[in-house]
């Protein structure tokens, strides 16, 4: 299938038209099977001006906001624009998102393997650790680590809804400023870890600093899914479970 697709596209390209493949069971094209007995469709069509798309692609993902590509499935036609826009035709509407971002406050085993295991989620890291070492570690790009005083770096952080932090610090003053900032943010994930037993403090802390009971359904106490995780990278997988399990449409 992929070499036909290739084909297609190929010829796409020379005449500039747009077409629609079917393949699998049903289709016409009986030369062309998937293994799994099932049945795709998929639309190729050449963009007019690649350069411009790429652009506006680009520059979405750097201010870290939705961009909707509306693309007519008679024409080819693309459209680029921050929400939906209504107009007669056959449509198929795509809806790019900037990539999911970690913020994670800590320096102990549990943030180091979320800091490693992380990208491989397509979660993009970053790490708060005031008056930490002068280096990120290893592998964490310096924009991405903030060593700062916690209330500097807290008034310049911005958090989106495709944002999630998560406080590991185990100072209990830390972990509160920390998740009170991103509970009365737009982020959609926010975790504190430690013991089940600390939850009633931390909330009777949360209520107190003007936390509503809204803001607190994003909050994960303890944080990471239950998946009887033991061990640093096992708690991180819990953590990137929940992420993924949270994460925003």
């Amino acid at each position: 299938m992929e070499a036909g697709v290739a084909a297609e596209a190929l010829q796409c390209l020379k005449d500039r038209q747009p077409r629609s493949l079917d393949y699998g069971a049903g289709s016409p094209v009986l030369d062309i099977q998937l293994t799994c007995g099932g049945r795709i469709g998929i639309f190729v069509r050449p963009i007019a001006n690649l350069a411009s798309y790429v652009a506006a692609l680009r520059q979405a993902r750097e201010a870290r906001q939705a961009i909707i590509v509306q693309t007519d499935l008679a024409t080819g036609e693309m459209h680029v624009s921050p929400s939906v826009v209504q107009t007669p035709g056959n449509l198929f509407v795509r809806r790019h998102t900037p990539p999911i971002r970690l913020i994670v406050a800590g320096g102990d085993p549990v943030t180091l393997a979320l800091l490693k295991l992380a990208p491989q989620f397509g979660v993009e890291p970053f790490l708060l650790r005031p008056l930490g070492p002068a280096l990120p570690p290893e592998g964490l790009a310096p924009e991405c680590y903030d060593r700062r005083y916690l209330d500097e770096a807290l008034h310049d952080l911005r958090l989106d809804a495709w944002s999630a932090v998560y406080a590991l610090t185990h100072d209990a003053h830390t972990d509160l400023a920390i998740a009170s900032k991103a509970l009365k943010s737009d982020a959609f994930c926010v975790g504190i870890l430690g013991s089940r037993r600390k939850i009633s403090n931390r909330l009777a802390a949360l209520h107190a600093a003007g936390i509503t009971a809204e803001n607190l359904e994003k909050l994960h106490l303890p944080a990471g899914m239950d998946i009887n995780a033991r061990n640093p990278m096992q708690i991180a997988l819990s953590i990137l479970s929940q992420i993924t399990a949270n994460r925003p449409a």
